[in-house]
């Protein structure tokens, strides 16, 4: 920012981000502002980040430069004012060209203001100009005209007899457990619990193990069972072929 001519900056990356007054500059004091090329993908600026090329800083003489932005998407917040400035005091302002699928958080202002924008503004002489194109969408092109008349929702109900016969009708049927009642008016039952009646013979069997920890004990073998039988209580138990017992057999001090 010398008394001296500007030069040109280029700048090619995948993401620029200008942070904390962070700023791409090649402006003068009193002469015409340099040209700055940026080609990248994301361009973020935030906290007073900066892209400037202005002319006269020192309210002396000199044109604003030329900023040329191709960028698919630029990002700024409004309130931290990061601007993008080509502008001049006593000279005409320069040109700022962005061409970007997506601008959010800046906008184009005529001065600089406490926001975030971008201006090719000149305090005493002709302003600049700034030129933002972003992809044209043809509204009249991909819409589709939603219908006015709202579905009539009994015409998908089906209300013939058909319906509520036992055959070829529709029916809803409760198999097994899925935490449903049979019927919408019963409540939920609890399921039967089995009493597993091999556990005192397993916890003899591990007493006496204890006794002999020099010769421990062959655990309980598991059997499936493959009968039952029924005792003067009228209590049912399932037995295996091994235990020796009769199978099904009903003992002879039960009631006839």
């Amino acid at each position: 920012m010398g008394e001296g001519t500007a030069g040109n900056l280029t700048v090619n990356s995948r993401r620029v981000t200008l942070k904390d007054r962070g700023e791409i500059t090649a402006a003068t004091n009193a002469v015409d502002g340099g040209n700055i090329t940026l080609n990248t993908n994301l361009l973020l600026l935030r906290n007073g980040g900066n892209i400037s090329a202005t002319a006269g800083q020192t309210q002396g003489a000199g044109n604003g430069g030329n900023i040329t932005i191709n960028a698919r998407v630029i990002a700024a917040v409004p309130q931290e004012n990061s601007d993008i400035s080509a502008n001049a005091f006593q000279g005409r302002g320069g040109s700022v060209t962005i061409n970007s699928d997506g601008l959010f958080g800046i906008v184009a202002a005529i001065r600089s203001t406490p926001l975030s924008d971008i201006t090719a503004s000149s305090e005493l002489g002709i302003n600049g100009t700034v030129q933002i194109t972003t992809p044209e969408v043809d509204e009249s092109l991909g819409l589709v005209t939603l219908p006015t008349i709202t579905e009539n929702t009994p015409r998908l109900v089906s209300s013939s007899c058909a319906a509520f016969a036992d055959q070829g009708g529709s029916k809803f049927t409760v198999t097994g457990r899925s935490g449903l009642p049979p019927s919408p008016d019963e409540f939920l039952t609890s399921d039967v619990v089995w009493t597993d009646t091999r556990l005192p013979d397993t916890t003899v069997q591990q007493h006496i193990s204890k006794k002999h920890i020099a010769s421990p004990s062959k655990a309980v073998e598991i059997l499936p069972a493959t009968g039952w039988v029924l005792n003067g209580n009228g209590d049912i138990t399932l037995i295996s072929n091994k235990s020796g017992a009769n199978i099904g057999s009903i003992p002879t001090n039960c009631p006839k």
